[in-house]
């Protein structure tokens, strides 16, 4: 099994911290993805599915789909520790922070958080390549393959039309570990720098690593949420958001939490692990199931799909289960799942950031004064949208409730 080293690839953190700076040319091992092996199948404009492959007069690989396969060959003369970049396009519209899984070799597969911008509304830019990190400080030789996997949970129906939000791609580069490479799209493109801010002694939230697990309430507003909120309000900060939209905790698909969870290196250094109790199995009618009275968990019902989240957090990671809630909206089904939460907070000594009970936020909620603070319902002009928070209720509203709890519990 190949080592890699553990490298920070957080959505937010190279807009948060530093100042980024233009790269120099250098040389690099360049994969062509005209030369790679693709399969699967995608989506036409059309809705229609289609093969994924090699477009010539585009210059990438396209109508991708979440069982899209990319693997590249390793050319002669190679050998040696190299970063991983890969060129990627947009996403037709905001919907998560994990795209791809990048396997080298007989490695264990790699889930990168990469911070794809979104197409305009025509879809005209959607091919055009940005350059990414996917993989850091791992060792490759000649004749290996280096196979890339779309993630699945990005393909929907829309209006009775099929679509999907993975990106085109690219060319894959190798670059001798440690080099300074621009990462972005066009002129954009800068050197993420190191945050090497010192932490506050003072606070209990600086310095810490912060994982989030979740679907489009975790995932926020164009991509920000109280995860950035928090990561910008304290020093050193890191920061990594594995969100999907749209997803489960109940593991009934391979974009549920559960299985999303499984994907983080087990060997990170975690300080505290934040899960959303995900609305989308009230609102799907997913089964609430019961408590486990042994160490077997039902992770097909919402308890059980938690308690499996709890149990193997705690496991690998032996650090704080954090758990929060939703604000209050009307919902028999995520008013038993919140009870159940609470039952579960007993049993296993987890930390819940109650949104759904907090009194403020619950008169807001039923007086309507939180529609200014909450995102605009999809296909509407003004009706607000009871579940997810706009930038603003994420940073003025949700994240001080946020950090009451972390503080207490990194203190």
């Amino acid at each position: 099994m190949k080592k890699r080293k553990l490298f920070l690839a957080g959505v937010c953190l190279s807009m948060l911290f530093g100042v980024q700076v233009k790269a120099e040319a250098m040389e690099n091992v360049e994969l062509k993805a005209s030369d790679a092996e693709v399969s699967g199948t995608g989506y036409d404009q059309n809705g229609e599915e289609v093969e994924s492959g090699y477009n010539e007069s585009l210059g990438v690989i396209t109508q991708v789909g979440d069982n899209t396969e990319v693997v590249f060959d390793v050319p002669d003369g190679v050998e040696g520790t190299y970063d991983v970049y890969l060129e990627l396009g947009k996403s037709p519209y905001a919907a998560g922070t994990t795209y791809v899984g990048i396997t080298v070799g007989d490695a264990r597969e790699y889930v990168p958080i990469i911070p794809i911008q979104y197409c305009n509304e025509t879809y005209s830019d959607i091919n055009e390549l940005g350059l990414f990190v996917v993989d850091k400080a791992v060792e490759v030789e000649a004749g290996e393959k280096i196979t890339v996997s779309y993630k699945p949970g990005y393909t929907m129906e829309w209006g009775g039309t099929m679509s999907c939000a993975l990106p085109p791609m690219g060319n894959m580069y190798l670059y001798e570990a440690g080099s300074a490479v621009a990462v972005g799209y066009g002129d954009d493109a800068s050197v993420p720098q190191e945050n090497n801010a010192d932490a506050d002694e003072a606070d209990p939230i600086s310095g810490k690593t912060i994982v989030w697990l979740g679907s489009s309430v975790t995932f926020g507003d164009n991509g920000y949420s109280m995860a950035e909120t928090v990561a910008e309000n304290h020093s050193a900060v890191s920061t990594y958001k594995y969100a999907i939209s749209g997803t489960m905790l109940t593991n009934t698909s391979d974009s549920s939490y559960v299985e999303r969870m499984k994907e983080i290196d087990p060997n990170m250094d975690i300080d505290a692990f934040v899960v959303q109790l995900s609305t989308n199995d009230a609102t799907n009618g997913m089964p609430l199931g019961e408590i486990s009275d042994s160490d077997e968990y039902d992770d097909t019902t919402i308890v059980g799909a938690m308690e499996t989240i709890i149990s193997y957090v705690k496991s690998t990671w032996d650090c704080p289960v954090v758990f929060y809630t939703g604000t209050y909206f009307e919902s028999d089904e995520y008013q038993a799942m919140v009870d159940k939460l609470f039952e579960l907070k007993d049993k296993w000594d987890i930390d819940v950031v109650d949104l759904w009970n907090n009194e403020k936020l619950k008169d807001m909620c039923l007086s309507g004064e939180i529609n200014s603070y909450m995102k605009t319902k999809y296909g509407t002009e003004n009706e607000p949208d009871p579940i997810h928070p706009n930038a603003t209720g994420y940073k003025e509203l949700w994240t001080p409730v946020f950090e009451e709890t972390l503080s207490e519990i990194l203190k």
